[in-house]
């Protein structure tokens, strides 16, 4: 017989994926994550990067420099990570976005833009980590955002049934020019 779990207690492997995702620092579902990431400007983007340890005291009282130091101003870019339903009434990551000819959205498919909204996991831990998430999501837009700029698009759609959405598109289809051709980026 199949072993039961009680609703109240989540499954061990997803406590197990959780502190994996914890301990990498970089997981949208911790508070923490605003201490160990930055913005950085890339040529014309700006990349998620890990910030580098702050110079901790010796035990002799004289700072000691993290190890190993930046090189050249090189860093490190977060990959960060978090658990999410993908709303199967809103997914459209196929190959051609489900495109049935021109419309008031996509007018013609050279416009298409395949995307899914994400929505709460139905697991626990994740749907107790969902607020943090959605809050460090909000707070990586607002530092990212142009103080200037004041019409702002974020990533955030419609609120479901449980809560913050948001849209996001694979980096499959992110096209990309360079020596004036364009290609798609594989994952």
């Amino acid at each position: 017989m199949p072993a039961h779990h009680s609703s109240s207690t989540p499954p061990t492997h997803l406590l197990d994926i959780r502190k994996c995702l914890v301990d990498t620092g970089l997981y949208l579902g911790d508070r923490s994550l605003r201490d160990t990431v930055y913005w950085v400007r890339d040529g014309r983007a700006d990349r998620l990067a890990i910030k580098v340890a702050e110079p901790k005291d010796s035990e002799d009282g004289k700072k000691t420099l993290p190890s190993p130091p930046p090189d050249n101003g090189s860093v490190d870019l977060a990959p960060i990570s978090t658990i999410v339903q993908i709303d199967t009434n809103d997914y459209w990551l196929t190959a051609d976005a489900n495109y049935r000819g021109p419309s008031e959205v996509w007018p013609d498919y050279a416009n298409i833009k395949p995307s899914c909204v994400c929505q709460m996991p139905d697991a626990a831990p994740f749907m107790a980590d969902w607020g943090d998430m959605t809050d460090n999501l909000r707070w990586l837009q607002e530092h990212i955002a142009m103080p200037t700029f004041k019409t702002k698009q974020g990533l955030f759609t419609t609120a479901g049934v449980t809560g913050p959405r948001f849209k996001m598109c694979h980096v499959l289809f992110e096209v990309c020019f360079i020596f004036h051709s364009i290609y798609f980026q594989g994952s």
